[in-house]
Parts: structure tokens; C-alpha cells; sequence
């Protein structure tokens, strides 16, 4: 039995848009400073691309959801 879920469909829709906007945001900003000729950025497989692309999705995504769970009053507490 699945249990009721304290949040609306568009919520969860603005979550995920978010998410994919940071994520876009993360890209273009790696490729302006590739284009820009900053020395970190210079190779696709470089340290900083890498790092960029994990913090603009992975991070963005932590902070969000967390923001997302608190608006909705979401006790992550694990109950015994």
C-alpha cells in the first residue's frame, strides 16, 4: 500500500524543471568559459567541466529538493 504524498503534481513538475534548468545553466557556463579560452576549460574532459556538470545537476539537485521537502512540511526523520 503506497502511502498519501503531501505534494501536487506541479510541484514535482517545477521541481524537475528547475533541476533541469541549473543543469542547462551549469553547460552554457562551461561552454562560454571554453569559449572565453579559460585554461581549465579547454578540454571537454577536463576537471572543471566535470566538476561544473556534477554541481550544476547533482548539487542543484540536493539543494532543491531539500527546499522542496520543507515547503512541504516533509519530516525526513526516520520513525521507528
Amino acid at each position: 500500500m503506497l502511502s498519501q504524498k503531501p505534494w501536487r503534481a506541479e510541484a514535482v513538475i517545477q521541481l524537475v524543471a528547475s533541476v533541469f534548468a541549473c543543469l542547462c545553466l551549469g553547460v552554457l557556463t562551461a561552454a562560454l568559459l571554453r569559449q572565453a579560452g579559460v585554461a581549465a576549460f579547454k578540454s571537454p574532459d577536463s576537471f572543471a567541466n566535470i566538476l561544473a556538470a556534477t554541481l550544476s545537476f547533482q548539487g542543484a539537485a540536493w539543494v532543491l529538493i531539500l527546499i522542496f521537502l520543507k515547503q512541504h512540511d516533509v519530516n525526513c526523520a526516520m520513525r521507528t
